[in-house]
């Protein structure tokens, strides 16, 4: 049986020449104190932004620490750089260059 969990967590960091945000940890909704962290499987889920009220898709997930619920920072693969890609094999355009 598969859940799904939302949570909010803050860009850390983004890498300048590579194409990695690091974010977290990640707080459960509504709770600001408890938090938790990504876990094995969880490859390939999504890290949202919202601005002017539309969501954009950042980041993928990639890799995190071998411990799980931790609130340790997690990796994602910034997506910016496979926007013209995106748009081009999915019709989903947008501009992200200035997001984070």
């Amino acid at each position: 049986m598969s859940r799904l969990n939302y949570g909010s967590a803050k860009i850390v960091q983004v890498a300048k020449e590579k194409d990695f945000i690091q974010a977290g940890p990640i707080y459960k909704s509504g709770n600001k104190t408890v938090h938790h962290g990504i876990c094995f499987g969880d490859s390939g889920a999504g890290l949202q932004g919202f601005r002017k009220q539309r969501v954009f898709l950042l980041g993928i997930h990639s890799f995190g620490p071998k411990i799980c619920h931790d609130g340790s920072p997690f990796t994602l693969t910034d997506i910016r750089p496979y926007a013209q890609l995106i748009c081009y094999l999915t019709g989903i355009c947008y501009h992200l260059s200035s997001f984070i």
